[in-house]
């Protein structure tokens, strides 16, 4: 059974990779193993195949075609739909497609450091002092309901996750531990305000563990809200059956135009191997 994990940038707009072009790297990826396994040592031939962009032949590259709903396996349920609430990847995989993160890491150069950050909610940010981080906002981001998204949904889910309501579990907590206080100046500004420097929050905030839900659902609810999981990514939520399976459809509000690329995401649920097994087959 082949396994595949697909990054936000990649699956949702940032160049899937066509099947044709993932064989030629399968292939080619072997040959070059099996000669350097036999010591051969000889040099790449001027006639051998010049490679695209994301390594295969460049004959083989395609511009990615919309459409689709791509079905994937979980081995159980999500713990809840508050990713923020979580600790696994089940809950990472089946809502975060549904939210959008303040920044985020580059798909298309991953990396673990603030240079391979690129912006999300945030269309640019800057640290004016080691204690101060501020970030401007999209503007025209909707959410899936139609309410307009503000730097209040922001200032709302970063004072959340320093201290969540009370029976409700944040288990990031420590990464705000250091934040005196979030402003906004404006309804595109939100300014960080630090106890002492923190050179790891950027890095923090653009998890997935980080999403942005929407504020007034979170003040209303005490989380983000598991009937509903309002988000402003690029597939809104469509249904969850419980201990069978749990679907994401196209947001056609979503305000990178052209994006996403697919129709919808379907998570089985099925706990035992061998009955996924039967069912991939």
């Amino acid at each position: 059974m082949v396994m595949t994990t697909i990054g936000k940038g990649r699956l949702y707009g940032g160049g899937v990779l066509p099947r044709r072009a993932a064989l030629g790297i399968v292939v080619a990826g072997g040959a070059g193993a099996f000669a350097a396994a036999c010591g051969s040592g000889k040099e790449q031939t001027k006639d051998a195949p010049s490679l695209g962009t994301q390594g295969a032949p460049a004959a083989a590259q395609e511009q990615p075609r919309p459409g689709g709903i791509i079905s994937q396996r979980l081995p159980t349920d999500p713990p809840s739909l508050d990713v923020r609430q979580t600790t696994t990847y089940v809950a990472v995989w089946s809502v975060a497609p549904c939210f959008n993160q303040i920044v985020q890491f580059n798909q298309d150069k991953p990396g673990d450091t603030p240079a391979d950050i690129v912006s999300d909610l945030a269309e640019t940010w800057e640290q004016p002092d080691p204690t101060t981080m501020i970030f401007r906002l999209r503007r025209g981001v909707k959410y899936h309901d139609g309410g307009d998204f503000t730097a209040e949904d922001v200032k709302i889910n970063l004072d959340w996750l320093k201290k969540p309501p009370q029976g409700k579990l944040s288990p990031r907590a420590a990464t705000q531990a250091t934040v005196a206080g979030v402003e906004t100046p404006d309804p595109f500004t939100v300014r960080v305000k630090f106890s002492r420097p923190t050179p790891s929050y950027l890095m923090n905030v653009a998890s997935h563990y980080f999403p942005v839900g929407q504020g007034k659902d979170i003040v209303a609810n005490g989380e983000i809200s598991s009937t509903k999981v309002i988000g402003t990514g690029p597939f809104r939520f469509k249904s969850y059956q419980r201990s069978n399976v749990i679907e994401l459809e196209r947001s056609p509000t979503y305000h990178i135009p052209g994006r996403p690329y697919l129709d919808g995401l379907k998570f089985y649920i099925v706990p035992d191997y061998s009955s996924s097994l039967a069912n991939f087959i």
